[in-house]
């Protein structure tokens, strides 16, 4: 559930976080009011635990983030999503790797992995960086 809070305590909030993202750390957020259509550049303020999860909203539990990363973060908690963030991070970073050293082109590793979980996808790369085949991928 969205916090009631007036157009001034949400100013408030932004300037004590410096109007800058907590998780990609992008600075100079505004409201939507002063956005301009520019809508990257829009802060939410974020339930760090979510309420769904038990979260509250003291201000301990929240943080400014950027829309994008709003949208990204969903519903998951910030150490959830921190560490959903990097592991799609080395993914893609596995994914250019496993281009040079193999010749295979993107779109076909794309193509290959997009039935995969973020969390599955980075155990196949890591078998297929090893040596592995994709036959041996159903051996965990």
């Amino acid at each position: 559930m969205a916090l009631r809070w007036s157009y001034k305590r949400r100013e408030e909030f932004a300037e004590l976080s410096a109007r800058k993202c907590a998780h990609c750390g992008v600075e100079g957020l505004v409201s939507k009011r002063e956005a301009n259509g520019n809508e990257s550049l829009t802060y939410n303020i974020d339930h760090i635990i979510p309420q769904a999860s038990g979260g509250t909203d003291d201000i301990d539990n929240l943080q400014l983030l950027c829309s994008p990363c709003n949208g990204a973060k969903g519903a998951l908690s910030t150490d959830e999503f921190s560490s959903h963030s990097e592991r799609k991070y080395e993914v893609e970073r596995m994914k250019v790797e496993l281009e040079e050293t193999t010749g295979l082109d993107i779109e076909y590793i794309e193509r290959m992995l997009q039935t995969f979980s973020i969390k599955d996808r980075h155990h196949v790369l890591s078998k297929l960086l090893r040596g592995g085949s994709v036959w041996e991928l159903g051996a965990k």
